[in-house]
C-alpha cells in the first residue's frame, strides 16, 4: 500500500512539474489545434466531449487527435499513440497506447472550461481494452484545475485494469471544485502492454 502510494504521488508531481523536457510526445498546456474560432473545441453535447469516439481527424506530426493531447513522464519516448482502426468498440476506430520503452506513464488527455459547473459531480465514463498491461495497469483520469494548478483527481488508482482484457465500459468521479477554472479527462497507461479506449462520456450531476 505505502508504495502504491509513493507511486501515486510521484505520478502527480511528474504530471504537474515535469512535461516541459521536449518529448516526441506532445506535450500538456498548450490548445488543441483542432479548435473553433472562439478557442474553444467542437463538444458534443451526447457526450460532453470533442471526438470522444475518435472517429475524426487523423493524427498530426506533433502528436495530437482532434480534441486529444498526448503526453508522458519526460524522458526518452516510451509510449505510442495510434488510431486503431482494427480494434474498436463503437464507430470504426479507438484510441490506442502502446509501451515501447521505460518512462512510467503515457496518457491522452482533454481538458475543457468549468462552465457552471462547480458544485457538481463529474462523472467520466469509457470503453477500456488491455493486452499485456503487467506494470502498473491502465485507467480513466479527471484532474480539476485552477489556472494548471491541480486542486483534486481521481486517477482510477483502486481498480486500475491489469493484464489482458476485452472492452468493458468503466467510470470515475470527482466533485468539481468552486475553484476549478478547466477539467482534465483522459486515459492512462502505467508501465508495459496496451491499452484501448474508446466512446468517451462525461456527464455531471
Amino acid at each position: 500500500m505505502k508504495i502504491k502510494i509513493i507511486l501515486l504521488v510521484c505520478l502527480l508531481i511528474a504530471l504537474t512539474g515535469c512535461q516541459k523536457e521536449e518529448t516526441n510526445v506532445q506535450q500538456s498546456g498548450r490548445q488543441d489545434k483542432q479548435q473553433n474560432t472562439n478557442g474553444r473545441q467542437n463538444i458534443a453535447p451526447e457526450t460532453g466531449l470533442a471526438n470522444a469516439g475518435f472517429e475524426t481527424g487523423e493524427l498530426s506530426k506533433s502528436g495530437r487527435v482532434e480534441g486529444w493531447h498526448f503526453e508522458q513522464h519526460a524522458g526518452p519516448a516510451s509510449y505510442e499513440f495510434t488510431l486503431d482502426k482494427e480494434i474498436f468498440h463503437g464507430g470504426s476506430r479507438s484510441l490506442k497506447i502502446t509501451n515501447i520503452g521505460a518512462e512510467p506513464y503515457g496518457v491522452a488527455q482533454q481538458k475543457i472550461p468549468v462552465h457552471g459547473l462547480r458544485g457538481k459531480e463529474a462523472i467520466l465514463s469509457a470503453w477500456i481494452r488491455t493486452e499485456n498491461a503487467d506494470g502498473t495497469g491502465a485507467g480513466l483520469t479527471i484532474r480539476m484545475l485552477n489556472s494548471g494548478a491541480i486542486l483534486a483527481y481521481n486517477f482510477m488508482s483502486e481498480a486500475l485494469v491489469e493484464g489482458t482484457q476485452d472492452w468493458k465500459q468503466y467510470s470515475i468521479s470527482l466533485q468539481v471544485p468552486e475553484r476549478a477554472t478547466d477539467i482534465e479527462v483522459g486515459i492512462m497507461l502505467q508501465g508495459k502492454g496496451m491499452v484501448w479506449a474508446d466512446d468517451f462520456e462525461l456527464t455531471f450531476k
